[in-house]
Order: C-alpha cells, then structure tokens, then sequence
C-alpha cells in the first residue's frame, strides 16, 4: 500500500516544531503505517525519510506497542539500518490529528548501559564487601571460599562456578562449589596432571586469563584431551580467572611473587556463552580478595604452628618449674627436718648456743639463753647484741665480735650473772659463718658459750692445796 503523500501536511501546523525536536517522532495511520518522520526519527533509524514513509513500524520495531496512556512511557526495542539493536523510551499520542497516531521516541540506550553499569558495579561492590565482611569475621576459610563461589554464580548466572586448588604434584582438586542441580557436581574430585599440565599452569602464574564462549572452536587453542574433559562434564563456555598468592616462608623472605595457588572457574553448560566485560572485571577483582584470605590462613597455620610450639615449651618450662618448685618444698620440709633435730640438739646440751648475722643481730639462740640468762630465744631474735647485753657489756665484747666477723675464730673468758644471781666464769668461742660459693664472704658468726666455773673452782682448790703443802714441806719440823 502506497500511503506516500496522503498525510494532510497542511493540518500540521507544528510541521516547523517537528522538524527542531530532538526526539524521533514518527505519524503512524490506523495501518501502523508510517506517514512522517522528522529528522530525529531518521537519525534514530539510520534511514532516509522516503525510505520510512510507508513502511509498517513492526518492520523496525521488535515486539508490539501498548496503546497507553499519552503521559505514560514505555520501553521498546528497535533495529537500525546497521541491524543494532538499541532501547527506546516511546509514548503514544492520539486523537492530535483525526485517524493518525503520534509516536515519540527517545534513545535510551546509553542511559540502559549506564544504568546496567551501575547495577553490575553494585553487585560487584556488594560481593566484595560480602567477602571482605567474610575475610575479617570469619576464621573458616572454606566458609569464605564458598560465599565467593555461590555469589559470583548467582551474579553471572553461570551453570557452574568452582575454586580449583593446583597441588604441589601437579595434580588439582575443587574445593568450593556451587553448581545448578541438573549438573554433576565435581566437588573434591582430584583430577590428573594432564588436565592442568605445566604450561597452562606457568601461563596462568603469569596472569593469565581465559574466556572462552565455545570450547569447541579453534580460536579456544585447548588440546583435545581437554576439550574432551569439558565435554564429560557438560562445559560449552568457560571464563577463567588465576588466584596467585605471594607466599612468605617462615624466615620472612618471599618464595615467589607469583606463586600460583588456584583458578577461579566459571562454566557454562546450557549453552555457549560469550563472557561480558564487567563478568571478566567481577572475576578479576575478586580473585585477589580470594589471596588475601589465603595468605590470612596461611598466617594463622603459622601463627598456630607458632602458638602450639610456644605452648609446648612452656608447658615444659611449667613442668620444670613445677618439679623445681616441689624438689625446693622437700628440701624446705627436709631443712626444716634438720633444723628441728639440730635445735633439739641444741636445747638439750648445757651451754649457749647462738648465730649471730653480720648486722650483730641474733637469727638463732637455744633453749639455755631462758634458763641460764632468762633471755626468751624468741623475744631475742633479730635484736642486736648492744640491744640485748647493753652499752657497757656490749663495748667489753665488741673487740671480739668485730674480730669473729673479719674471718677469726675468737675464744675468750669472762663473768657473768645468770638467772639464779651467782656469778659465772663461762668461755665464749666464736665460730666465723665463711660461704665459699660467694667469695669466703662472712655471713656472720656462730657463739658458743660453755659454764667453766666448776671447773674454775677445782683449779683455785688445787693451787690453793699446792699452795698449803709447799708452804709445809718450806717449813721445819
């Protein structure tokens, strides 16, 4: 049908504002028809207005039209000449002129990539806080391991996502997952060398990334045995992303800068697939959280290690203590043992004994200083000897003690009163305490006094005798 020229122009009275709007405005008749465009609706399309005039809309519209409102807009998509596909914002106007219907329209398909941009942006932002939140609360490395896996499936709605751990043998394991129930699970599988051999792994060390939209092309460069290792697992597209570690040895020197942990792997089983830009983008910042948590539990193994070392040598150096502690109370009770069975002795010999530091202080005095002085061994322990003897008996003494404390044994004579108020001739000795350990330093003195009057008697009755008989054998009969 020929609709070119019907559309009564001369009722356009606005045909000066259609020809300056920078929206596409296209006159359709009760056919769908087009009637007029304006050099927008041209740019839009990419055609020239008689090759629009008389076309039906359908012919670059994709889907139908929803007779609205005139204020409400609505979304369509549109074909150019070019065959690209863009996003339009449309609203129907009619009744503006008899048996015609106004179509605007306006690109929005900048605005959608934007909007679409900032939508991937925000998944993204939001895994990477999930994963950070994960890193710094939890201690479980394969919890964090496994909200990685189940985020990143559930934003690219891939059919698969794994972490794939490269072993020191060349060998591989997955050790996360998250996987659409019609597909086999290959969690924990341990898989051959030949899947991952030595060149893939350098390459991936080197940062390497892979998207493959299908495995089968030859653009993808797999060998064929890997090809067919996708194939048994239902794998038509994969996007693969490596998770290098810089790993540091217990002396603190880094090992490799590059150190190849793992992969972080997306498949697609459905279908092939070609991978997005921001996917590739998602994949990529997130692996190098994936090594911080690594190296976080690498640190706490070590940090562990460290802590169980510790506590092993404590426990040792608590045990020692322990025993030391027990061996020093036996030797206590056995001291004091000995200190009991010495100071019986002590008590029971008929002289005084004492120990005296070498501040001139009393540390020891036996049983005799009550009887024979009246002197409580425990009211004078600790007193000095001035305190316990007085000015004047301690300045007759002090020669000797000072000479006992300089290393000499001292033994003298002297009178003293004893409790039952007689006089006695007693001999004093005292003994220098020399501890070898600390250079012969003098620790004190040891006194023993013994009661010689008896003694002093006998002798004064055997001079006196003498005396008698030399004076009678002197003289005559």
């Amino acid at each position: 049908m020929d609709v070119k020229g019907q559309f009564p122009v001369e009722k356009l009275s606005f045909q000066a504002i259609l020809e300056r709007s920078f929206e596409a405005i296209f006159i359709v008749d009760l056919q769908n028809h087009l009637v007029e465009v304006n050099l927008s609706a041209c740019n839009l399309l990419g055609f020239t207005r008689d090759e629009l005039v008389g076309q039906s809309v359908f012919n670059f519209f994709i889907g139908s039209l929803k007779e609205q409102e005139e204020l409400e807009s609505e979304e369509v998509l549109v074909r150019d000449a070019n065959g690209k596909i863009k996003t339009v914002e449309y609203r129907v106007i009619k009744d503006l002129v008899p048996n015609y219907k106004l179509l605007v329209l306006r690109d929005v398909t900048k605005l959608k990539l934007a909007s679409e941009e900032l939508h991937h942006q925000h998944q993204r932002v939001k895994l990477f806080s999930e994963v950070t939140l994960k890193i710094s609360q939890s201690l479980q490395l394969k919890e964090i391991l496994q909200t990685a896996v189940t985020e990143v499936q559930r934003i690219l709605k891939a059919d698969r996502v794994l972490i794939y751990q490269v072993l020191p043998n060349g060998t591989g394991v997955t050790i996360s997952e998250a996987v659409l129930p019609e597909f086999a699970p290959i969690l924990a599988i341990e898989f051959p060398e030949e899947v991952f051999p030595e060149e893939y792994r350098e390459l991936y060390a080197d940062g390497r990334i892979q998207a493959i939209s299908d495995v089968h092309r030859s653009e993808a460069c797999l060998a064929e045995c890997l090809v067919e290792f996708m194939d048994e697992w239902m794998v038509k597209a994969k996007l693969v992303v490596p998770i290098v570690q810089n790993l540091k040895s217990k002396t603190g020197q880094a090992k490799d800068s590059n150190q190849l942990w793992g992969l972080l792997i997306a498949h697609q089983c459905t279908t092939t697939r070609e991978w997005k830009d921001f996917e590739l983008e998602l994949m990529q910042q997130l692996a190098p959280q994936i090594g911080i948590a690594l190296s976080q539990a690498e640190l706490r193994e070590n940090l562990e290690e460290l802590v169980a070392e510790r506590t092993t040598k404590l426990r040792q150096v608590n045990t020692n203590l322990q025993q030391e502690i027990n061996d020093r109370r036996l030797a206590e009770v056995a001291l004091r043992r000995s200190e009991e069975k010495l100071r019986l002795i002590a008590n029971g010999l008929p002289v005084l004994i004492a120990y005296v530091d070498k501040q001139q202080c009393y540390r020891f005095n036996n049983k005799a200083y009550q009887t024979w002085l009246g002197l409580s061994p425990i009211k004078i322990y600790g007193a000095h000897l001035q305190k316990v003897y007085g000015k004047n008996e301690y300045h007759n003494i002090r020669e000797y003690v000072e000479m006992a404390l300089s290393g000499q044994m001292i033994t003298y004579e002297k009178e003293i009163t004893f409790q039952d108020e007689h006089l006695h001739t007693v001999n004093v000795t005292y003994i220098p305490h020399i501890d070898k350990q600390e250079k012969d330093e003098v620790k004190g003195f040891f006194s023993l006094t013994s009661d010689i009057s008896d003694r002093k008697a006998i002798e004064r009755m055997k001079d006196e005798f003498i005396s008698v008989v030399s004076h009678e054998l002197r003289t005559p009969l």
